[in-house]
């Protein structure tokens, strides 16, 4: 269910993936990928997890001799996960990062093509192909993202890590994030990809593997240290 007092703004969508990945790695902006708690697990604290955010967002964030905020540009790229204010996600993180910092921060989703329908947040969407696999019980199933050795990425994964993206993003910030979010940091900690972690309870306990869980075990097994903004990065 969309927020109903809020006004619609018109999103680009853009047909070509060469065009989103031009618009999205522009010139003079810090390009991170965004992932966290869909609606099947979601935020048990949402307000506590946008303080986090607001705290991270300073972190990345300068001002230089002559008073100016750099970088000018800040650009999120997620998986389009629909908005439902009773349902707090990742998607409640993307508004609250547009409509607190709509003068420096560009929010971008690759979704599957079966959805087609962002939040008026977004700036720029792309539809990637959906991907299904064989489910005797169900059918067809979508895949919606995620990466395992055999298969490599998968869904809209392997556009949002495409290699044209990945050697131009400046790390991964992650709000929690089940499944999907836990293969896509792992991907990005193999590929040298810092990651900042804003821990946050899975509202629902589905007995899967979650960011946290990935994160607390490298962290505690000395495999990353944090950087100077806070992220972790792998041991050299």
């Amino acid at each position: 269910m969309a927020d109903p007092n809020e006004n619609q703004t018109q999103v680009t969508v853009l047909d070509e993936f060469d065009s989103f990945c031009s618009y999205f790695v522009g010139s003079n902006s810090s390009n991170y990928l965004l992932v966290g708690f869909g609606d099947r697990q979601q935020i048990n604290d949402v307000e506590s997890a946008l303080r986090r955010v607001d705290d991270l967002i300073s972190k990345l964030t300068t001002v230089d001799d002559e008073g100016e905020v750099l970088p000018k540009r800040i650009h999120f790229v997620y998986g389009g996960d629909p908005y439902d204010v009773g349902k707090p996600t990742i998607a409640h993180i993307v508004k609250h990062l547009k409509q607190n910092y709509e003068n420096r921060v560009k929010i971008f989703a690759v979704q599957n093509d079966c959805v087609r329908k962002v939040e008026h947040w977004v700036d720029y969407v792309y539809w990637c192909t959906t991907e299904y696999e064989n489910d005797d019980s169900n059918g067809k199933r979508v895949i919606w993202g995620g990466f395992n050795e055999n298969q490599g990425l998968k869904g809209a994964s392997r556009y949002y890590l495409d290699e044209h993206i990945l050697g131009k993003l400046s790390g991964v910030v992650c709000v929690g994030g089940g499944k999907i979010a836990t293969e896509e940091v792992q991907f990005a900690l193999n590929c040298g990809l810092p990651v900042g972690w804003i821990q946050c309870e899975p509202k629902f306990d589905v007995q899967i593997q979650t960011v946290n869980d990935l994160l607390s075990e490298k962290v505690s097994k000395g495999l990353l240290q944090p950087n100077d903004f806070g992220f972790l990065e792998s041991m050299k």
